[in-house]
C-alpha cells in the first residue's frame, strides 16, 4: 500500500495546508465558512459528512494507539485503546484548556 502514497499525499496536505489558512484568515471553522460562502444546502450536506469523516480519523487514530501500545507493552490492544479514549475523556472534561495550550 505505501505505493499508492505519492499520489494523494500531497494532494491531502494541500487540502489540510489550504484549510488551515483559510481557517486562520478568516478566523472561522470550516462550516462557518461554508455557510458564508454556499447555500444552506450545502452545508447541511457537508456538516454530517464532516461529522463522519473526523470520527472515522479519530477512532482510527486511537486504535493505532492503542496497537501500538500493544507492540510496547504487550498488554491487549482492545484494553490500550479503551485506556487512551477513558485518559483522553478525563483530560478534556478536566484539564482547562489555557493549561495546555500556549500562544
Amino acid at each position: 500500500m505505501l505505493r499508492t502514497m505519492p499520489l494523494p499525499f500531497p494532494l491531502m496536505a494541500a487540502i489540510q495546508s489550504m484549510c488551515g489558512r483559510i481557517g486562520r484568515v478568516t478566523g472561522k471553522g470550516l462550516a462557518a465558512n461554508i455557510k458564508g460562502a454556499f447555500p444552506r444546502i450545502v452545508l447541511q450536506c457537508v456538516v454530517p459528512l464532516l461529522l463522519i469523516a473526523n470520527t472515522l480519523n479519530i477512532s482510527a487514530d486511537v486504535a493505532a494507539m492503542g496497537e501500538e501500545a500493544q507492540l510496547v507493552s504487550g498488554i491487549d490492544r482492545h484494553l490500550m485503546t479503551a485506556f487512551f479514549v477513558l485518559a483522553t475523556l478525563a483530560l478534556q472534561v478536566f484539564v482547562p484548556y489555557h493549561r495546555y495550550v500556549f500562544f
